[in-house]
């Protein structure tokens, strides 16, 4: 029993998967309630995406990309027995990179790290007379939170795409027996053995692998059974570096 290779190209829109991102992630990112929490800093803050994630450019199987994010900033300022606690708004872009990769259960995933922020508007606030230099702060806190953003696109990535479903259906299509000569009455049946992906690589606006499926096939001739139960597993996925795109196809009685 000669084993043989199905293969096919896949392709995953990056428009997709720029919608699907922001799809789930969420309006509110990150909210601090209390002066007094964070080792008693005296300062409150709101961060909201003010708009879409959108892709910025495509590098070596890696996508850049930035969040626009709006900020509400409240400082409490204590002197001479009284308080205040003016705020401020402002916005600011976040930038970060994601490379894409599928586990052995077939959910893509992504390994997103931040690579920076920029100022859209810079915060101001003032308490009476004086200017309180928040942006300092400001930058402090985005940057010891970035890793959770990070987490954040990569939660809303892999909770939205899985190869599974398409992999399983093509499975069991496969399995399916089909006539080769009505003359003959002669049959191929299929048996699929393993599922294979090459690694993605980006091509234009499109992340691209190739799915593999090793089968063995054999001939039958007469009346058979073409009743069969789909099944809802299969074999874990194998990570290869390339797949034949020549189908031989060897067949046995």
């Amino acid at each position: 029993k000669k084993p043989s290779i199905i293969s096919i190209p896949f392709d995953i829109s990056i428009d997709d998967i720029q919608k699907q991102i922001n799809q789930n992630m969420p309006d509110l990112i990150y909210e601090d309630k209390s002066f007094e929490d964070n080792n008693n800093d005296e300062f409150k803050v709101k961060v909201w995406r003010k708009g879409n994630l959108e892709f910025t450019g495509i590098q070596n199987n890696v996508l850049s990309y930035e969040v626009p994010l709006k900020i509400w900033a409240q400082k409490r300022i204590s002197a001479f027995g009284v308080s205040q606690a003016p705020d401020t708004q402002f916005e600011i872009k976040l930038r970060f990179s994601s490379k894409f990769f599928v586990n052995n259960d077939y959910a893509i995933q992504t390994s997103t790290n931040s690579t920076g922020f920029e100022w859209i508007t810079k915060p101001v606030m003032k308490a009476g007379f004086l200017e309180i230099p928040v942006a300092p702060i400001i930058g402090k806190l985005i940057a010891n939170n970035q890793t959770m953003f990070a987490n954040q696109i990569d939660q809303a990535i892999n909770s939205s795409f899985s190869l599974k479903p398409y992999i399983l259906e093509a499975w069991n299509t496969t399995r399916k027996p089909f006539i080769a000569s009505e003359e003959y009455n002669t049959w191929v049946k299929i048996e699929p053995q393993e599922v294979f992906l090459t690694p993605f690589k980006t091509n234009g606006k499109s992340l691209k692998a190739t799915i593999g499926i090793k089968i063995v096939a054999e001939t039958l001739v007469g009346v058979i059974d073409q009743q069969f139960e789909e099944t809802k597993s299969i074999p874990k996925l194998k990570i290869v570096e390339s797949i034949p795109e020549i189908f031989e196809l060897s067949l046995y009685n």
